[in-house]
Formats: structure tokens, sequence, C-alpha cells
């Protein structure tokens, strides 16, 4: 199983496809504004 997972993980690397986020940091931050309070 480890080397099935190695060559997965080679595979999968090697790829190189960026990741697609759903929405820009501007969004998050309002989305998320109750989470991560403002430090002044």
């Amino acid at each position: 199983m480890i080397s099935e997972v190695a060559a997965w993980q080679v595979h999968r690397n090697a790829s190189a496809k960026p990741d697609n986020w759903r929405f820009r940091t501007e969004d998050a931050r309002i989305k998320l504004k109750s989470l991560h309070p403002s430090i002044q």
C-alpha cells in the first residue's frame, strides 16, 4: 500500500495543477469575519 500511495503522490505532484479557489481573499475576509477578528 505504501508503494501505491507513493506512486500516486509522484504522479499527482508531476501534474502540477493549480488550486482552484472558490472565492477571492476579499470575499473570504467578508465571509470569515466572525472567525477572525480584526487587529487594530
